[in-house]
């Protein structure tokens, strides 16, 4: 078992966790822990930026049966999204993607994100002012050139 400092919810001090982890993932650039939370005695994701201290504790436990639970678009071609990052957002994109970040010739990136949630990416895209650009499929590219129209008009 290993027991986390934890922050959460927007509270100032973090919460002590003991989890049964189960897997270490990275989900849209940010890594995560799937794991039992023995505080809440249920299934949990705790962010890993989110953690102030991470301690492994002289408890062992038995991994249950895989559950079959997956990240949504994860699994689905027809929901990946291409984007483009430029130069200048380069270092940030590959600290965050690493090895799915791809190295494009004028020394920006390329990476793939889920596009199951097409407010989340219209807003992550446009997080970047200029630096990101969406390259496929067509409806994210018109997604996000809407959600920057309206913004203008605002």
């Amino acid at each position: 078992e290993v027991e986390l400092d934890y922050f959460s919810g927007g509270k100032a001090a973090p919460s002590r966790r003991p989890v049964q982890p189960r897997e270490l993932f990275s989900h849209r650039g940010q890594w995560y822990l799937s794991a039992f939370c023995l505080t809440r005695n249920d299934e949990r994701l705790f962010r890993l930026d989110r953690m102030a201290k991470v301690v492994v504790t002289e408890r062992t436990f038995s991994p249950p049966p895989v559950s079959g639970r997956t990240v949504p678009g994860q699994d689905d071609p027809q929901a990946k999204v291409k984007v483009r990052f430029t130069a200048a957002a380069a270092p940030y994109l590959k600290e965050r993607f690493g090895d799915q970040a791809r190295a494009l010739p004028d020394s920006g990136l390329e990476v793939e994100v889920p596009g199951d949630s097409p407010g989340w990416l219209t807003s992550w895209v446009l997080s970047f002012g200029g630096d990101a650009r969406v390259v496929e499929p067509m409806w994210a590219v018109k997604a996000v050139a809407e959600a920057a129209r309206a913004s203008l008009e605002s």
